[in-house]
């Protein structure tokens, strides 16, 4: 018998006692076990369905899947339905072609019944970890009505056109940085109702015809480029945004811009006169800021441009909410 004092307590034990407490402790080391993962190779079997998002990382989150657009489909049919809070993130490899971007286009198409409404078969994905092939000049409607995409893919240099790139992806949340390259871009984002953050827009650009239309979500918007002249229903319906930032002098179009915008309060405006474009439009004015219920103050350049203002179908009626610049 031994007697030994832990933690100022004596102890008493055989030699047995001793020997069998170690034979026990190297069997969990070498088991694994004892809270500690051990190296050993585990006999229960892998996820029968992958848990999307998920990371041992804590930066990028895992791919779910990573391979070919061929197979892509084939294993998107074998997962359960997610959520938009919880999609499926996707790394699609070894792209070349165009036809291969119109493939993910309709393998999205077919995991997102829009018919069933009781019921929706949907699969949401998110594409952050795809990065589009390089040499492509045009994604005009690329991801349009891909309504369970939740994160846009990434956009090579080189890109000119998106113009109605993600045009009713009503659950897209996360949008791509847009090349420097890129000098279309007009309904890009219509009616994504999820997006909360709008991309830099390159210098570039001219026509923000509808960009961010029906952006109901969107509070954050970029910087206007110097050289833009088209906004007609630039931010149509982004009923979350309280603020923009200065319009350039260079827009000429303004009609139905901020229409529905029913928290915006104030908006500096540089150009000095709007003309018509539009047939269906009295002015280059028309519909600008109807239903901009909390209006507070529109800064203009010029009396005459305030001038311009209220003879138009800015909706606004009141003639103290313009202010001229100093």
């Amino acid at each position: 018998m031994w007697n030994l004092k832990c933690f100022g307590t004596k102890v008493s034990f055989s030699v047995g006692s001793f020997l069998l407490m170690m034979l026990v402790a190297v069997s969990l080391v070498c088991c694994g076990g004892g809270g500690g993962g051990g190296g050993g190779v585990s006999s229960s079997p892998g996820p029968a369905a992958a848990t999307p998002g998920t990371s041992s990382s804590g930066s990028l989150p895992a791919a779910d899947y990573a391979g070919s657009v061929d197979d892509f489909d084939d294993w998107l049919t074998a997962q359960p339905v997610n959520d938009e809070d919880h999609p499926y993130v996707v790394n699609l490899t070894g792209l070349t072609t165009v036809n291969q971007i119109n493939q993910i286009r309709y393998t999205l198409y077919d995991h997102y019944d829009d018919n069933d409404e009781n019921n929706p078969p949907r699969k949401y994905v998110d594409l952050s970890q795809t990065v589009l092939p390089s040499g492509i000049s045009d994604l005009g409607s690329a991801f349009s009505h891909c309504m369970n995409l939740v994160k846009a893919p990434v956009f090579p240099n080189g890109v000119q056109n998106v113009s109605n790139c993600f045009s009713h992806c009503i659950n897209l949340k996360e949008p791509p940085d847009i090349p420097s390259t890129v000098t279309v871009i007009d309904h890009c984002f219509e009616n994504c109702f999820a997006l909360e953050r709008a991309p830099q827009l390159p210098s570039g650009v001219t026509d923000l015809l509808s960009c961010f239309s029906g952006c109901h979500s969107l509070t954050q918007v970029p910087n206007i480029p110097n050289g833009v002249t088209d906004m007609r229903s630039c931010f149509q319906a982004c009923s979350e945004l309280v603020t923009v930032p200065q319009i350039p002098a260079s827009v000429q179009h303004l009609d139905g811009c901020f229409s529905g915008c029913a928290k915006l309060q104030n908006v500096t405006i540089l150009t000095s006169h709007c003309v018509v474009l539009d047939p269906g439009c009295n002015t280059g004015w028309t519909n600008c800021f109807s239903y901009c219920t909390v209006l507070q103050s529109v800064t203009v350049p010029t009396a005459a441009t305030k001038t311009e203002m209220l003879a138009s179908d800015c909706e606004i009626s009141d003639a103290n909410k313009i202010h001229v610049a100093n």
